[in-house]
């Protein structure tokens, strides 16, 4: 049998409603605002809506592009999505450029202006925006190629090596390139060759940016927008995304 607890005497049950009571006052506000008071709700706070994956978008339960949160040193397909919406270079990494857009979206629309898309920023963005539809991908093949290429950040550059832990230059953009269904050559040479010329000022995400010494094909990088590009460079280093160092570069296409 389940035991009965004693009903407290009304002197008690006076004890507890006082202690009660006490326990949950509201203090009084202070003249001087906490730094509290301002801060913005965070995505913790906010329960993420179910995701469904169809193709490469993301879509919420309620049909709308799912961001997440993003903020800087974000990558990859979703801030490809966001920087597309912004109309700005859309490289997949979320930088000082993508921040300023942010906040210059979250200023326009009575935001909290802090350079962060998180569920309320989404929802205006998914509002305000035009985004992609579920039957076309998010992002180009070009965006894809620089997100696998980054995705390797870090791994040590070693001569001869074709991945997936350690690459060569051309080893690296040949492996990128495999990942995202594309077939290519495997030395340097071979992949200038291969690749159809565009000129330097047509060139896209995920182009092949090819450096020659006396005529010959001597390095190669994927091209990862605003003059920067994913590369192996050579023994010591890792893969990392540096600015195109010399204007005497060519550019060849795979996509």
């Amino acid at each position: 049998m389940r035991a009965r607890h004693a009903k407290p005497s009304p002197a008690r049950q006076l004890t507890l409603t006082a202690g009660l009571a006490t326990a949950v006052a509201v203090p009084m506000l202070s003249t001087t605002a906490s730094p509290l008071a301002a801060a913005p709700v965070t995505s913790a706070a906010v329960p993420s809506a179910p995701v469904t994956t169809l193709g490469a978008v993301q879509l919420a339960s309620d049909g709308d592009y799912y961001f997440g949160t993003l903020k800087l040193g974000s990558t990859g397909s979703r801030v490809v999505e966001l920087q597309r919406r912004l109309k700005i270079s859309a490289d997949g990494d979320f930088g000082p450029i993508t921040k300023s857009a942010v906040v210059s979206f979250q200023k326009a629309h009575g935001l909290t202006a802090d350079g962060v898309v998180g569920p309320v920023t989404g929802e205006a963005l998914n509002k305000y925006t035009s985004g992609s539809t579920s039957t076309a991908p998010s992002t180009s093949r070009g965006a894809a190629v620089v997100a696998e290429a980054a995705s390797h950040e870090g791994a040590p550059y070693v001569y001869g090596a074709a991945g997936p832990n350690s690459f060569d230059c051309s080893g690296y953009v040949q492996y990128v390139y495999g990942q995202v269904g594309v077939s290519i050559p495997r030395t340097s040479g071979s992949q200038a060759s291969a690749a159809r010329p565009v000129s330097q000022s047509s060139k896209q995400l995920g182009d092949l940016i090819i450096f020659r010494t006396g005529g010959v094909v001597t390095h190669v990088g994927i091209y990862a927008g605003s003059g920067t590009m994913w590369v192996a460079r050579h023994t010591g280093t890792t893969i990392t995304r540096q600015a195109i160092y010399t204007t005497d570069y060519s550019v060849g296409r795979f996509l």
